[in-house]
């Protein structure tokens, strides 16, 4: 999301955001299964240009809009637009009508471009020179970023070179654009300051504080998150573990899969 959320940012795009879903681990609340990304990010529509996927196929599906959807599909792409179920074929609603995230899914396919972006043996670089005059100003630096070190082990010398992708006008012409960034072919696992590259530094600076300010975590996760801590914290002072000067430590944390 963070990797979407910068491109969007940097091409000067609106953002949509995926249908409510269920999500990781969170699926079993059986009072909400599904949830959508800015119910987690305390993100601002006045410094981000986000909508909805309903918003968006109010604005754009209509029979004059940009992308209008088929008559006989109206009711399935607008219920799934709101929430679909992930890895269900099909999901019944009290409406009588059917359907589920490939409903929304062949709709965008229609309409949108895929860009053959992905995070895995890739680098997506951004620099201005490429963009408006097909040369890039600063080379060098892509190279440098683009070279990944295969070994953990500094006496291993082997190298290996991501492929080199530039965000070019070819790939901002299309009106839409569709990542599909949990399919293999343009899967997105990454972290984006390991993947976007932005050879003019201030404006990779700028980016970098546009994440840490725009997308963390709501305030109520930090508040419950907190509580946790703290009981953490107490417990272990009854064992005669303190915390360090900063109030905090006091336990460890083990993420097991």
């Amino acid at each position: 999301f963070e990797i979407i959320f910068v491109i969007a940012a940097a091409l000067g795009r609106i953002l949509v955001l995926p249908p409510e879903q269920p999500m990781y681990l969170l699926r079993a609340d059986v009072s909400k299964r599904h949830r959508g990304l800015d119910g987690f990010f305390d993100m601002d529509k006045k410094r981000v240009n986000y909508i909805t996927m309903e918003e968006f196929i109010r604005r754009e599906g209509h029979p004059g809009g940009q992308f209008p959807v088929p008559t006989e599909k109206i009711d399935e792409v607008h219920n799934a637009s709101k929430v679909c179920a992930k890895g269900r074929p099909r999901l019944k609603w009290d409406s009588g009508g059917l359907h589920s995230c490939d409903v929304m899914h062949d709709y965008l396919v229609k309409y949108a471009t895929t860009p053959n972006i992905t995070a895995h043996h890739q680098c997506l670089v951004f620099d201005k020179g490429m963009f408006e005059r097909g040369v890039p100003d600063d080379p060098e630096s892509a190279k440098e970023f683009c070279l990944s070190s295969k070994s953990s082990d500094p006496k291993e010398k082997r190298h290996f070179t991501r492929h080199m992708v530039y965000a070019t006008k070819q790939m901002q012409e299309p009106a839409l654009l569709y990542i599909q960034a949990g399919k293999p072919p343009t899967r997105m696992l990454n972290h984006y300051y390991g993947y976007l590259h932005f050879t003019d530094v201030s404006i990779g600076n700028y980016y970098k504080r546009y994440v840490r300010d725009l997308l963390h975590l709501r305030q109520e996760i930090f508040c419950a998150a907190g509580k946790i801590v703290n009981y953490l914290q107490d417990a272990a002072r009854k064992e005669g573990v303190s915390t360090d000067s900063e109030g905090g430590g006091g336990y460890s944390a083990l993420h097991v899969r």
